[in-house]
């Protein structure tokens, strides 16, 4: 016991570092660098910059496919505004998903129940069924248009 507390009266020194008690350390500033933008969205955007090549007091980004630009700070706006830009709204972006056809109620024929089902409006079919209707009981041109 004896030489545990001979042990603590020794001037304490930092084996790991290597650093004696009048030894300088310098630091190192870790937070400075930079670090990889992890959103897929940044792969789409530029980030903008002023005239004189300064970083902007209120970051924007630029689509690379149109002229929208975006607040892009990390904190305050995030990248979801951008990504939804870039999936939904930029037509010229490689990576767009159109909308989805938005679908109606109609009720299937007599023959099958008359039921509820569930379809989507589309133009050439319905051009071709008004065609059919003209055709089939001899009705004026008239009677579509205006």
């Amino acid at each position: 016991m004896d030489s545990f507390m001979e042990g603590a009266s020794q001037t304490p020194t930092d084996s790991s570092i290597g650093t004696t008690p009048g030894s300088t350390v310098e630091a190192v500033d870790d937070f400075a660098t930079k670090r990889k933008n992890k959103s897929e969205a940044w792969d789409h955007f530029i980030k903008l910059k002023n005239a004189d090549g300064s970083v902007m007091h209120k970051p924007r980004a630029k689509c690379k496919y149109c002229p929208q630009t975006y607040a892009c700070h990390s904190k305050a706006n995030g990248t979801s505004a951008m990504r939804t830009h870039m999936l939904y709204q930029c037509r010229k972006s490689p990576v767009y998903i159109p909308a989805k056809k938005q679908r109606y109620l109609a009720f299937d024929s007599a023959e099958n129940g008359g039921h509820m089902v569930s379809i989507a409006f589309d133009q050439d079919t319905c051009r071709f069924a008004c065609a059919r209707m003209i055709i089939r009981d001899e009705l004026p041109f008239s009677h579509v248009e205006g």
